[in-house]
């Protein structure tokens, strides 16, 4: 399945190894679960059936010279051993070969192009505007080419006009998967799959890198996280809650509250978590408190999408059903800020919608190339900005932004990504660009302590 997604065996592996991943996503990828069957059977056969006697020496000779090469080919062709010892290594090994308790030197980390925070993070006012932050599931900017898909997404494309639409934002280093893409957008780091699958999450020494909620929660933000997926989807609601969240409400909570419920093999539809979401946000702006509601939608998920039958088919090609998805989401989200925009907090909240991250194997592939889907829809409203960034950013960039949009002044500085509104420098992403520097950025990412400037 690694291979026919265009990757080789790698740690996302033990990050989905549940039985919730294992039971929800058969269906989600039935087509790529029967090619991996398939292609696992015939390397099996391959390699025990015994080749029938041939009384030509010389056309056994070639007989068995194919069946070895076949064999390699069915069963290295795509790297999987290799693939799997050096994954293993990576995950349980190196670890535990490296000393965690060691300080990590500031002149080497500053060398490889990070930028070191100060040791007491500090606010310098009280914000005053709201966020709503909506992580739209495999949502690569290659839907909103209207050459290609016409009217496929026609609120998005009216939002990218009003607001701030961010056109060069690709994942930034192994976030290819929801809950990496999820963790740099928060953290302003790249995910680094360490230890055990359970502990990959967060650091628990807040006192080195904080993130994006962490220094919401600091600045008196109440956080709230929405989504449709029970909580073990990809360990997404130990994330949350290790970034200071207040309430994670997954599918399980949903699921108690009032209203129509529709479910799939993911969890609950988009449109019950954007209409419990709609609820949370009166509550939460009843409180005069500024707050943090965070939502992950769900519909686009796997390589065919999960419509949900309320809504018309996307009417230029009949019977793709990612793309029904894709229009549909874009429905629902146009519903809810509609919704926002009649409340009477709206006037004090910023929305930024961004990509978990890019598409990959899906039945869409043939409407885009594969630079269009790496490419991540984001773009923010309501900031008091207006326009298009056409600078190359990534993930890691959007924490810094994000505070820049809501007006939070702090003296955190994020160690790699930088405000996309401030002239970012282009050799930030120095320390990403070889394999030393991506060494130092994982050790920095998890030292339990390091030494600050004077």
């Amino acid at each position: 399945m690694f291979m026919c997604q265009y990757t080789s065996f790698n740690e996302s592996f033990f990050l989905h190894l549940n039985f919730y991943e294992v039971y929800s996503g058969f269906p989600a990828f039935y087509r790529l679960a029967f090619i991996a069957m398939a292609y696992t059977g015939l390397a099996i056969a391959v390699s025990v059936i015994p080749l029938p006697p041939l009384p030509i020496k010389r056309v056994a000779t070639v007989a068995s010279l194919t069946w070895i090469a076949l064999t390699s080919l069915l069963i290295l062709g795509d790297n999987s051993i290799r693939s799997l010892v050096s994954t293993s290594y990576k995950i349980y090994i190196e670890p535990r070969l490296e000393d965690a308790k060691s300080k990590v030197d500031y002149t080497a980390l500053t060398k490889a192009g990070l930028k070191i925070p100060p040791k007491n993070a500090e606010l310098y006012f009280k914000p005053k505007k709201n966020l709503v932050l909506i992580f739209m599931e495999s949502m690569s900017a290659a839907y909103l080419n209207e050459d290609k898909l016409p009217g496929l997404m026609p609120a998005t494309q009216k939002y990218l006009n009003n607001g701030l639409n961010f056109t060069q934002v690709t994942p930034a280093l192994n976030a290819i998967n929801t809950i990496a893409g999820t963790y740099s957008t928060l953290s302003g780091l790249p995910f680094f799959y360490l230890k055990a699958p359970s502990k990959f999450t967060m650091t628990d020494h807040r006192d080195i890198n904080l993130s994006l909620p962490m220094i919401l929660h600091r600045a008196g933000y109440e956080q709230v996280a929405m989504f449709g997926a029970a909580g073990q989807f990809a360990n997404i609601a130990m994330l949350f809650k290790k970034n200071d969240y207040d309430r994670v409400m997954s599918k399980v909570v949903l699921s108690k509250l009032p209203g129509e419920k529709q479910y799939f093999y993911w969890g609950l539809h988009d449109f019950v978590v954007f209409r419990n979401a709609l609820v949370q946000f009166k509550e939460l702006a009843a409180k005069k408190k500024p707050f943090n509601l965070t939502i992950m939608t769900l519909g686009t998920h796997g390589g065919d999408g999960a419509p949900s039958g309320r809504y018309k088919p996307y009417k230029y090609i009949s019977g793709n059903t990612l793309l029904d998805s894709v229009h549909e989401t874009d429905y629902n989200l146009n519903c809810f800020i509609e919704a926002l925009k009649k409340t009477p907090a709206w006037k004090d909240t910023v929305v930024w919608v961004v990509a978990d991250h890019p598409i990959g194997y899906s039945i869409a592939e043939q409407y885009m190339t594969r630079e269009e889907q790496n490419k991540m829809t984001c773009f923010c409203l309501n900031s008091g900005y207006q326009g298009k960034i056409n600078i190359p950013a990534n993930n890691l960039d959007l924490p810094p932004t994000i505070l820049y949009t809501l007006g939070v002044k702090t003296n955190y500085t994020f160690p790699i990504g930088e405000n996309l509104l401030k002239d970012p420098s282009p050799s930030r992403f120095k320390c990403l660009s070889t394999p030393s520097g991506i060494k130092m950025v994982k050790k920095y990412a998890n030292a339990k302590q390091i030494i600050y400037p004077e």
